[in-house]
């Protein structure tokens, strides 16, 4: 790589994050460059040994060794390889270029290119679009798709249900189907959207195909044209290189020199705020600053954006009207069961968890110390809060080093609060489809039990770490009849239960896949997964930590992510994580699609977590702001 000083073998070059929303990831980007051209300049020299001169035809391949599948099964071309992430140059038709006549003088030659690693490198049509749909749509185009819901009787009467469903005014639902429709319409463009596949982070080897321009007939059509499919799969390059014969005047020649990259996010980047994901109304703007709102440059610039959560409006929250600082206030067990005998539900009034009315209060990105504040507000309410990243990777170690709120009283009182680093889907669209499922199917993540439909393809998927107070262990029901069901007493310990979930949709592809509470080893380790039945769409394992050696300080939150597993890990100390649980492609489907970084503070009916020693709605609403920080992140 002639335009980076680097006289190593491997070439550290983080990614360049700070343009990369509507474009994409770029490697290197014009800024890296000392050039400036945002391509890596390469070199090889060849020496004509034959009878008279002659060109020769070739072409370099970037490929992604850290996260992939194996090219060769069983002596076959895996098509799972096709998901790998590899490249040639720009234009993925490109073929294979042509040298200058070359003199049979003995002599080497040089012969000089360049290329760069960019999303989308083999031009999959499912990947173009519109340029990016937010900040592109006018209010002109808003309003007249509008007045096109108000003629449509149908459409417009549509609107007004969803409105009452949502409890917002129908003017604000008819603006959200506007946004929504012009999206879908933008989708449909013609721009290649490589941010629809990002680069994998890792690292990348470069290997170079040159062969006799006479020669160039005898080669396959997948070398020659990476974006044609064969017989309805995509040929990962490797295979047919290092797999498959070749002919005897192809020379492949692998360097030496190797790529290693990872996404350091900028977190004073700012903080964009989504219109068209903010379901309550119209949005109050008054909390909006030069570095969190939805101004051109933020939405360019941002790297994070508010998360709004989904409120299920048919389960209530019949909490008790008490407020108090639970964590830091030392809120006893005595003053917890004195309050659960002195209201029946039956006298409380039907509540629900809210998320804000006034987007950007309850969220900052801090430029001057570069790190992201979320934070649960005080008051008669118990209120979500969290931020996600915007740009998409999939595979990778996605290491956030986070200070989580004390969430738990010196007499071990819970304050219904369930702090989460997590995974989730970029977007609800085909061009962000996990890989199909090939028994029975994936189920449909929005219609539980056992109606839910089999679905081959899904872009749902989600990994988590969620982390609140609650039993170590599973209902009696969760265990083999007639086995000895383990019992724990949480509310005497200062423990919390760090619970790692893997989203499958019940994909039943994997050769284990199991119902109930399971033993499953890995290497010294026991664990206990856990599924609730045929129909449930998780995979869960649960840890117990010591409160205070995790929470009230920052704290490393991994989740290796690769094609055939998933590892979470946790630790004070970046070079010394402990695993607290461990998935492979034997037990649970690992997803493959682009997901998105989320850090969450919210409340979680006790009910999504059976054996919980203490109830949410008997838990006060908070007195004081509860806030969290995110002090890195960083894939690699």
């Amino acid at each position: 790589m002639l335009n980076f000083n680097e006289d190593k073998d491997t070439l550290d070059l983080p990614m360049d994050l700070s343009d990369v929303i509507s474009k994409g990831i770029s490697i290197p980007s014009k800024a890296q460059d000392s050039l400036g051209s945002g391509y890596f300049k390469f070199s090889f020299k060849v020496v004509n040994n034959s009878e008279k001169p002659r060109a020769f035809r070739y072409k370099i391949f970037y490929h992604n060794d850290s996260y992939k599948f194996e090219e060769e099964l069983d002596d076959e071309y895996n098509v799972l390889a096709a998901n790998n992430f590899y490249g040639s140059w720009l234009n993925a038709k490109d073929s294979f270029h042509v040298t200058a006549v070359i003199p049979n003088d003995g002599n080497y030659h040089q012969v000089l290119d360049s290329f760069k690693i960019v999303g989308n490198p083999r031009d999959e049509r499912k990947y173009f679009g519109a340029a990016p749909y937010g900040y592109g749509i006018s209010d002109y185009q808003i309003d007249s798709t509008m007045k096109s819901i108000l003629k449509d009787n149908g459409w417009y009467t549509g609107i007004k249900d969803k409105a009452a469903k949502n409890k917002i005014t129908v003017e604000s639902q008819m603006r959200k189907d506007a946004i929504w429709v012009l999206n879908e319409k933008f989708n449909k463009d013609s721009i290649n959207n490589r941010w629809k596949r990002n680069p994998h982070v890792g690292c990348y080897s470069f290997t170079l195909a040159i062969t006799p321009d006479e020669d160039f007939s005898k080669l396959s059509g997948s070398l020659k044209d990476i974006s044609k499919p064969v017989n309805g799969n995509y040929i990962d390059p490797y295979y047919e290189l290092f797999h498959k014969s070749n002919p005897s005047s192809l020379v492949i020649v692998k360097s030496d020199q190797v790529l290693r990259t990872k996404a350091v996010f900028e977190l004073g980047s700012g903080i964009y705020i989504p219109e068209s994901r903010y379901w309550k109304g119209t949005i109050d703007t008054n909390n909006f600053t030069s570095n969190c709102g939805w101004s051109k440059q933020i939405y360019n610039t941002a790297q994070f954006e508010q998360y709004f959560h989904n409120i299920d409006k048919s389960l209530a929250l019949n909490n008790i009207p008490v407020s108090f600082d639970v964590a830091e206030g030392n809120y006893t067990r005595e003053e917890y069961n004195r309050n659960k005998e002195k209201y029946s539900k039956a006298s409380l009034p039907a509540d629900y968890f809210q998320i804000t009315d006034f987007p950007g209060k309850t969220v900052s990105s801090d430029q001057k110390n570069n790190k992201l504040l979320i934070k649960n507000p005080a008051g008669q309410r118990k209120e979500q809060v969290g931020l996600n990243s915007r740009i998409g990777l999939t595979y990778g170690k996605f290491i956030a080093r986070i200070k989580f709120p004390a969430i738990i009283s010196k007499d071990n009182v819970w304050n219904g609060l369930t702090c989460a680093y997590w995974l989730k889907y970029q977007e609800e669209s085909d061009w962000n489809n996990r890989m199909i499922c090939d028994s029975l199917g994936y189920l449909n993540k929005f219609i539980d039990g056992p109606a839910s439909p089999r679905l081959q393809n899904t872009f749902y998927s989600e990994i988590d770490f969620e982390i609140l107070k609650t039993s170590n262990y599973w209902p009696a029901t969760s265990y083999t009849k007639g086995s000895k069901v383990p019992v724990d007493h949480q509310e005497n310990n200062h423990d919390l239960m760090v619970t790692c979930t893997n989203w499958d949709l019940a994909c039943k592809a994997p050769q284990n896949f199991s119902v109930g509470a399971k033993d499953f080893e890995h290497g010294n380790t026991h664990y206990i997964t856990h599924r609730w039945d045929d129909w449930y769409k998780a995979l869960t394992i649960k840890t117990p930590i010591e409160h205070d050696s995790l929470f009230n300080r920052p704290c490393y939150y991994e989740i290796e992510w690769r094609p055939d597993r998933i590892i979470w890990r946790i630790g004070v100390d970046r070079n010394h994580m402990m695993e607290v649980a461990y998935m492979d492609n034997t037990i649970t489907s690992i997803p493959n699609n682009q997901m998105l970084v989320v850090f969450t503070q919210e409340f979680h009916h006790s009910q999504w977590w059976p054996l919980s020693p203490f109830l949410q709605e008997l838990i006060p609403y908070p007195a004081k702001d509860i806030q969290g920080e995110i002090w890195e992140m960083v894939v690699e």
